[in-house]
C-alpha cells in the first residue's frame, strides 16, 4: 500500500495525528535550529547545518499532502485569510512588544528607523531576527495559488505540463541565484521556484503517485548519490529564506529524501500510545510557534537566558500559552490563528457556505 493510500485508509484522527505530528516534532525542530544558530556549543554548527536541509523543505511537503484545489477566487481568500491575515497580526503584535522590550531593558528597536519601516513593509528575507520565519508565510500563500492556477488548467500533478513548469521554474530561480546569490525580493516572492517543488511533491504524495518500495529505493539511491556528492567536495547546504537552494536538483532532491524518512519516523511514533498526542497538540499550534518563537528566544537573551534547554522550552511552550488563550475567542482566533471562514469569493461565485470547508 502507498502512502497516500495509507493516508486515506486510515482513520480521520490517525489521518490528521500524522500530519500534525509531523507539524509538531517539526516546529520544534525550527525552534532548535534557530537556538543553535545564536548558540557557542560545539555542536551547534552541525545541527544547524543538518536541520537546514529539510526543515522548511518538510512545511512545503505537508501543505501540498493536504492541498486541494478550488477555485481561484476560493483558494485566494480562504488562504488570505488562512495565512496573511495571521502574517499582519503577528507582525503589529510583535512590532509593538519589540517597543516595550526596547523600552523596559533599553535596547535598541531597529524597526524604529528607515530601514526598519522597510524591511517591514517589504517582507520575506528582509525582515530578520524576531520576524526571522515571517517569510514562509508569504511565500506559501504565493506558491498554493500559483499551483492552485497549474491544477486548474492541467488537472494531473504528473501531467507533461506541470511536471515541465515547476521544473521550467526551478531552473530560473537557480539560475537567478547563480546570477545574482544577495537578491532580495519582496514578500519572498524569489523563493516561489524552490518552495513549488516540494509542495507539488507532497501533492503527488496524496495522489499515491508512489509506492512504498519505490520510496525506499528512490530514498536510498539519493542519499547514495549525496554521500559521494559529498565525499567529492559538494556542499549540501539550503537556506530557503535567501533562496538558497543548494546543489541544483540533487539539494532538493536530498531534502525530500530527509523529508520523507522524517514522515516514516512519523507514521511509527503514531502507532505507540502516548507519544503522538503531545506532538499532535505542538502541531495544532504550529503556526503561532513559528510566529512567536523568535521574539521569545531574543527577548530571553536580553535579560541573560543562555541555556539553550530552556530556550528551546520556552520557545515552544510561551507561544502555546497564547495560542491557548487567543483560540478562546472568535475575534483573536480569526486575526491569530486564521480561522475566519471565507465568504466574499463564495458568494460572488454563487457557492455554498459549505464549500469553504471542502
Amino acid at each position: 500500500m502507498n502512502s497516500a493510500k495509507a493516508l486515506e485508509a486510515s482513520p480521520g484522527y490517525k489521518r490528521i495525528a500524522w500530519l500534525e505530528a509531523c507539524k509538531g516534532l517539526g516546529i520544534i525542530l525550527l525552534v532548535v535550529l534557530h537556538v543553535c544558530v545564536e548558540s557557542t556549543a560545539e555542536m551547534s554548527p552541525a545541527i544547524v547545518w543538518f536541520l537546514k536541509l529539510f526543515r522548511m523543505p518538510m512545511f512545503f511537503v505537508v501543505s501540498g499532502l493536504l492541498f486541494s484545489a478550488r477555485p481561484p477566487m476560493v483558494l485566494f481568500e480562504k488562504k488570505f485569510l488562512s495565512l496573511i491575515v495571521p502574517y499582519v497580526a503577528f507582525l503589529a503584535l510583535i512590532l509593538i512588544m519589540i517597543a516595550l522590550r526596547s523600552a523596559v531593558l533599553h535596547v535598541p528597536n531597529p524597526y524604529f528607523s528607515r530601514e526598519g519601516i522597510k524591511a517591514v513593509i517589504l517582507g520575506g528575507e528582509y525582515l530578520k531576527s524576531d520576524f526571522g520565519v515571517f517569510w514562509f508565510m508569504t511565500c506559501l500563500f504565493l506558491t498554493q495559488n500559483l499551483y492552485n492556477a497549474m491544477l486548474l488548467r492541467w488537472k494531473d500533478p504528473a501531467s507533461p505540463q506541470i511536471i515541465a513548469v515547476v521544473t521550467l521554474l526551478y531552473a530560473l530561480g537557480y539560475a537567478l541565484w547563480l546570477a545574482a546569490p544577495k537578491l532580495g525580493t519582496p514578500l519572498a516572492i524569489g523563493v516561489v521556484p524552490f518552495g513549488l517543488p516540494f509542495l507539488w511533491f507532497g501533492h503527488l504524495m496524496k495522489q499515491g503517485r508512489l509506492g512504498l518500495r519505490g520510496a525506499w529505493a528512490l530514498c536510498i539511491i539519493v542519499i547514495f548519490i549525496a554521500v559521494i556528492a559529498g565525499l567529492y567536495g559538494v556542499h549540501f547546504g539550503m537556506d530557503l529564506k535567501y533562496a538558497e537552494p543548494g546543489p541544483a536538483v540533487i539539494g532538493m532532491a536530498l531534502a525530500i529524501a530527509i523529508t520523507w524518512l522524517f514522515f516514516q519516523l512519523m507514521k511509527a511514533v503514531c502507532m505507540v500510545p502516548g507519544l503522538s498526542r503531545p506532538l499532535d497538540v505542538i502541531g495544532a499550534a504550529s503556526m503561532t510557534v513559528m510566529f512567536l518563537h523568535q521574539f521569545v528566544h531574543f527577548t530571553l537573551r536580553e535579560i541573560g537566558v543562555t541555556s539553550e534547554p530552556v530556550l528551546i522550552a520556552a520557545g515552544v511552550a510561551l507561544p502555546m500559552i497564547f495560542w491557548l488563550i487567543v483560540k478562546q475567542h472568535p475575534w483573536s482566533s480569526m486575526l491569530f490563528l486564521g480561522t475566519a471562514q471565507p465568504g466574499l469569493a463564495l458568494r460572488r461565485l454563487g457557492i455554498g457556505q459549505s464549500a469553504a470547508g471542502r
